[in-house]
Order: C-alpha cells, then sequence, then structure tokens
C-alpha cells in the first residue's frame, strides 16, 4: 500500500462525508482524482483496483462516462 492508496481512499471518504455519509457513493473518476490530487488516470484506476482487491472497498466501474462508478464502503 502506497501514499497514493491511502490518498485516494481518504479522498474517498472525503467525498463520501460531503454526500451526507452515504453508502454506496456514485462519482466520476475525475472528482475523486481532483480531491486525491492526482492527474493520472492509469495511476487511478490501479489503486482503486487494488483497494477493491484489498477488500477496503466495492467497486464497481461504468463503462460508459456518461455513468457515474459506484463504490461500496466495507463496514
Amino acid at each position: 500500500m502506497s501514499i497514493t492508496h491511502i490518498g485516494i481512499f481518504a479522498a474517498l471518504l472525503q467525498f463520501r462525508a460531503n454526500q451526507g455519509n452515504i453508502n454506496p457513493i456514485k462519482a466520476y473518476r475525475h472528482e475523486i482524482m481532483k480531491i486525491a490530487k492526482i492527474t493520472g488516470p492509469v495511476t487511478y484506476h490501479r489503486c482503486i483496483k487494488d483497494l477493491n482487491e484489498y477488500g477496503y472497498i466495492n467497486y464497481i466501474p461504468k463503462r460508459n462516462r456518461n455513468q457515474k462508478s459506484v463504490i461500496y464502503f466495507i463496514v
């Protein structure tokens, strides 16, 4: 786990708090990347995939750019 993973997870938590602590959250990639202050979509997808595999989140991507991805927080 790297500092980038932690930054993205913290950005997800901040986004969730701004949405009223709902579970799941629905977000576009660029919304989370802006909060996490990362610019590389490859880095974002690698870290999100890793967080999903590690069991911190359940990530359901949408292949359509006009739809938000769904992210469940494991409680």
